[in-house]
This record gives C-alpha cells, structure tokens and sequence, in this order.
C-alpha cells in the first residue's frame, strides 16, 4: 500500500535475490509491483535502460537474447544447457551440466578448463569437495589471476599473471548509467599482462591476427566506444560521462522497434503474463515457490538440519575471495564467523566466538560463531570465500581452503529456469568444537 500511494518507488536488488533457486521469477515479481503501481519510466521509478551511450560492452541489448531464441544453435551436440531451454535460447551453458560432464564425461568429456580470475575452488563455485577433483582430472588447465590462489595451486599446469586495474588502461561504468575510462597508473610487474591484451593475443594463436581489427590495447578501446562518440582518450580526459534520461519513453515510441507506442514485447503493452516463458517451459506468471530445501519443503531433512544456512553476505575489507592476504584488510575480519542470534546459540551450547562445525547432508565447514540480534533465531550466516594463505603452498592443505569453504554445504544446482542457486535457502545445524 505504502508503494501505491507513493509519488514514486523504484526497487534496487543484489545477489540476495539472484541467490535463491527460482531467483529470476522473483525478480519478475518485482517488475510486476512496480508496473502495477505506475512505477515504471517515471522519474524516481523502474526505467527500462539502455546501454549508457550505446555500449553494450557490459550490458546486453535489449531485445538481442530474444531475437536469438529463434534461430538454429550452432553444433547443438556441443553445446551443453543441461536441458533448460532459457540457456540454450541464451546459447549459454549449464554450470551444473558442466560439472557433471567434468565428472562423468557425458555427454562428452571435458579436457581442458580455462578459468580466468574465478578461484572456483574457494570462492566461485558451489560443492568445491566436487569441483577439486573434477578439475584434476583435467589434461590441461590454464589459470589467469593475480596471485596464487588455491584453484591456481591445486590444478594450474599454466599459471597466466594478469595486471591489476592500476597496471593497465580499460573503460569502466556503472552500466547503464554511466561510462569512463581506466587511466594506466604503473608500469605491469614482470610478465603480467591485462586480461584484454591475454584474450586476444591467444585469439591470435587459435584464429590468427586477422580476427581483430587493432593493434594495440587503446586501439581495442577506440573500437568498443566507435559507435558512442567518445574515443579512450577523450573518455580519460573528462570525469564520468552519463547519458541523458528520458521518461515515459513508452508513450513516445521509443522503446520498440518499429517506433511505435509501448514496450519492448510481443504485445507491446507491459506483460504480467508473459507468454514467452511458455517456450521455456516455465509458469507464465510470477508465482512463489519454496526453495528446494527449507523447513516447509523438506520438513524431514529439516528435523536433522533446523536452522536456515544464508551465505555470501559482504564484509568490510574483502571481496568474494579477495584480499585474505592483505594484513591490513585481514585486521578487519581476521577469520571465517557465523552469525547467530544469542538465543539459538545459547540452545546449542555455544558462546560467542566459539569455533563451531556448520552442517548439513551435502557438508561441513568449520566457522567461529558471532552472536547478534540483528540475524533471526531461525536463521544463521556463514562467511564465504575463506582461504588461509599465511600457511603457503607447502603447506599441503590448499591454504586451507576446504577447511572453512561454506560452499560445502550448498548444491551445485541451478533453478528451473538453469538461472538462480541455492546459496541462500539450504538447511544446517550447528554444533560446538571441542577444544
């Protein structure tokens, strides 16, 4: 009600949502309750955005997705969407899917990974204890980051080092908000080279130099922004370039192709139905759906594992993986915690700060508890992306790596759209380690 009668509301959602199984149809959820309170392409509202000045370097067209699900994929027998017909409209493949190819072979074996500042193992990927030895029995991996991360020390026959942002040039933004330009700071430390100038040097070794029309990393940028009216270095020279808003672009014809009135769908008007989720599969409308695993869908699972497990919550001094080997980021958050209301900790026989083991039928992690009010008694919150490496690379264990991984614990399953994950929705319990 608050929303209806408010002059404007928009909505701003994160990985929270994303995180969930069915992610993808609770954000259609949210589009819903903006369009049916008025909330869409008026000021402080939705705006159904372009790409800032027409670079879709970071943002997809609109319309190109679709325009593609009609059209014959490539070698259907190599692309492997894991049976969800939104990933192979998408031409996209299935992570779940892919795994299991690792693992198996089927439907035909993977020999080869490339993965590019990812730490899968950490950090990247659900079910690391999976994901470990599927990438050892690999013929060849190829890892390109920073530093030696665990994913680079337990399976990299190529280690790649790649610059930092203040060793190279590049074009950031907000997309699609705003746009500008990444200004070189230092020179790269020894061999390392930016991901741009890796990419396409080895597109030169597989399809040769005539697959790109530059020569060098600014001529790379000039040709992304060609069609934007800005060139690197005109971008460098100025602050953050933001596009013009116009509002209501619906009413003026500015949305569809053919300049007519309306949105961007097969109607034309905004689609609460939307038939297009039919091809998929997929319900029509934005209905609710309990997670796969939560004390209503899976009340037995739930009598073993009571508590809710959410994970992936932000702390101040890292991301994702990042940063546990900086000493002044580490002084901010020095090892893995739950959070957990004092009540439930209480009930378990758990103080504040003891080291605990969080589990469930897929895992276990090792975490030290934080009690606080501000989490609910049903509920608690594991750190991810944790990794020890003050103990170095002789140390044996991978720094640590499955030791404290909350991903342990979650499946490597997508939702029925093949979009969405469990990292916020599973079961667990909680029990003190005894020291």
């Amino acid at each position: 009600r608050k929303i209806g009668r408010a002059k404007s509301c928009c909505l701003q959602w994160g990985v929270a949502m994303d995180h969930t199984s069915e992610g993808f149809i609770t954000g259609m959820a949210c589009f819903d309750l903006m369009a049916l309170t008025g909330n869409f392409e008026n000021p402080g509202g939705m705006l159904a955005a372009d790409p800032a000045f027409g670079m879709s370097v970071t943002w997809s067209p609109r319309g190109s997705v679709w325009d593609e699900c009609s059209e014959p994929i490539p070698h259907p027998e190599r692309k492997n969407h894991g049976g969800y017909k939104a990933l192979e409209a998408m031409n996209g493949i299935s992570p779940d899917a892919l795994l299991e190819a690792m693992e198996t072979g089927e439907p035909y074996p993977i020999k080869a990974m490339f993965m590019m500042q990812n730490n899968a193992i950490a950090c990247m990927g659900a079910q690391p204890q999976r994901i470990l030895p599927a990438l050892q029995k690999m013929e060849f991996n190829v890892v390109v980051d920073l530093f030696l991360t665990p994913t680079a020390l337990a399976c990299a026959d190529v280690l790649l080092p790649a610059a930092c942002f203040a060793e190279r040039i590049g074009i950031t933004g907000h997309q699609p908000y705003a746009l500008g330009a990444i200004a070189q700071a230092v020179e790269p430390l020894g061999e390392c080279k930016s991901d741009q100038r890796i990419i396409y040097e080895l597109g030169d070794r597989f399809a040769g130099r005539d697959h790109r029309p530059w020569d060098s990393e600014q001529d790379f940028y000039d040709y992304l922004l060609r069609s934007t009216g800005f060139t690197y270095d005109s971008l460098k020279e100025r602050a953050w370039a933001y596009p013009e808003f116009e509002y209501r672009k619906y009413e003026k014809g500015l949305l569809r192709p053919d300049g007519t009135p309306g949105f961007a769908t097969s109607t034309g008007r905004y689609n609460f139905y939307c038939p297009e989720m039919l091809h998929f599969g997929l319900s029509p409308l934005a209905d609710y759906e309990e997670p796969p695993e939560s004390p209503v869908s899976a009340p037995d699972l739930a009598e073993k594992y009571p508590l809710v497990l959410t994970t992936g919550a932000r702390k101040w001094g890292f991301f994702h993986s990042e940063h546990r080997q900086s000493p002044s980021m580490r002084r901010l958050h020095p090892e893995p915690e739950f959070l957990v209301h004092p009540e439930t900790a209480a009930a378990y026989g758990i103080a504040d700060g003891d080291w605990c083991t969080i589990s469930n039928n897929l895992g276990s992690a090792r975490l030290r508890a934080h009690t606080t009010v501000r989490i609910r008694k049903d509920t608690v919150s594991a750190d991810h992306g944790w990794w020890f490496p003050e103990r170095g690379p002789e140390d044996g264990t991978l720094f640590g790596t499955l030791e404290s991984n909350i991903n342990q614990l979650v499946p490597m399953r997508p939702g029925k759209s093949g979009l969405g994950a469990s990292y916020k929705s599973q079961l667990c319990r909680i029990d003190r380690i005894e020291e």
